[in-house]
């Protein structure tokens, strides 16, 4: 059994230990010691990190009441060793966990949901809630829970002989005795991790994202040093999007706003202009073909236009095979006007596609694909004789 020095205190970056047993696991080893400040992975809480007499530690986890340190070198038994945390990830964990509790344990008191899920991983905790929360709960909840932080609260650790007497927001199902974590006037539940002494170290609460999840609300936040990079980034993002704008921050809304409003006006006024310039060349290019289908290539056309050329030539003509160069391909878009004809493209579609090392394919009326191989000569000679066959 090993004495866990991290519950004693949460702040020792070190300890000396004895070597109780070593067991190999792959290329790396499982070391147990009298004792360790070392967490081992537990309630939603990665594991620390560190060094055994300058070996790395991977990995901790406990098992059986035995905390077994993944270490990539061996050791003797009964061999002293001196541990070191990479104390900057512990306490970063610390900080986070901590964060989780006061934010679980607001929503509790404000709404009467209950947090029933929890992970945290690289600096990032999500909380699983068993309630819709909207964004203005969420704004309600992270200024709450931001206000425990500027209020220093000290973080309690309780062992209650008789839990009958002890208010607790959600109780661990163990036999073991019940550790408590209490954030006085904020939060109180049975819980395994490390925490802050003092709510104020926590420096800030962020709410990253609250969204629907399993019939109920799931939120990421982040704390500390990973809520100041998140502002500073998104601060950066947003005053350099200011001045590209010309606009003061506040205004930058309003700006992209506008910047859409006119984008979409400017498509409509595109979509217009183009119905006009394709009306204009189908009435042209039936003019000048007494058959009923028209092999016809367009420069630069999206597989939006393209089809919606092909439409309007179908309407004119009956069968209409439009084709585009598109980054070294001929994308096609083939539509058989029903009111004129009952040609079945898909025949038609599969021989191109096998000549040309096409892919594609459609309905009887509309057949739209790619072709890799051939020349426009080749491909243009290639249906008008199956088309005229």
């Amino acid at each position: 059994m090993t004495e866990k020095l991290f519950e004693i205190s949460p702040y020792m970056k070190s300890c000396d230990a004895l070597v109780l047993a070593c067991e190999a696991k792959g290329d790396h080893y499982l070391i147990e010691l009298d004792q360790s400040c070392m967490f081992p992975e537990g309630g939603g809480q990665p594991s620390d990190i560190g060094t055994m007499n300058d070996a790395v530690v991977f990995h901790v986890s406990e098992q059986g009441g035995r905390i077994l340190h993944e270490c990539e070198k061996a050791f003797l038994v009964g061999e002293k060793v001196h541990i070191e945390i990479d104390f900057e990830h512990r306490f970063r964990y610390m900080q986070l966990h901590t964060a989780e509790h006061i934010v679980s344990g607001v929503i509790y008191n404000e709404y009467k949901f209950m947090n029933v899920g929890f992970h945290m991983h690289d600096a990032v905790a999500t909380i699983d809630i068993a309630g819709n929360i909207d964004r203005e709960m969420a704004a309600h909840i992270e200024k709450l829970a931001n206000k425990a932080v500027w209020d220093n609260l000290t973080t309690e650790i309780l062992y209650p002989e008789d839990m009958t007497k002890v208010e607790a927001r959600k109780y661990p199902e163990t036999n073991e005795p019940i550790r408590l974590v209490r954030i006085p006037g904020i939060d109180s539940c049975g819980c395994c991790g490390v925490h802050v002494m003092h709510s104020g170290e926590i420096g800030l609460i962020k709410l990253l994202s609250v969204e629907k999840h399993r019939g109920g609300t799931r939120m990421t936040l982040v704390c500390g040093e990973k809520a100041l990079s998140d502002y500073a980034g998104k601060h950066e993002t947003v005053m350099y999007n200011a001045a590209r704008f010309s606009v003061k921050p506040e205004g930058l809304t309003a700006a992209i706003d506008k910047q859409a409003a006119d984008m979409e006006a400017l498509k409509r006024k595109l979509y217009e202009t183009t119905e006009k310039l394709y009306a204009f060349r189908c009435e042209r290019i039936a003019a000048e073909t007494t058959k009923n289908f028209s092999v016809v290539f367009e420069d630069g056309m999206s597989a939006d236009e393209l089809r919606r050329f092909a439409a309007k030539l179908s309407e004119k003509i009956g069968i209409a095979c439009v084709l585009t160069e598109d980054n070294g391909s001929l994308r096609y878009a083939f539509i058989a006007d029903k009111a004129k004809t009952d040609f079945d493209l898909r025949p038609l579609t599969k021989d191109l596609n096998q000549a040309f090392s096409g892919k594609g394919g459609g309905k009887p009326e509309i057949c739209q694909g790619f072709l890799n191989s051939g020349s426009k000569e080749e491909v243009q000679k290639f249906l008008e004789e199956k088309l005229n066959g």
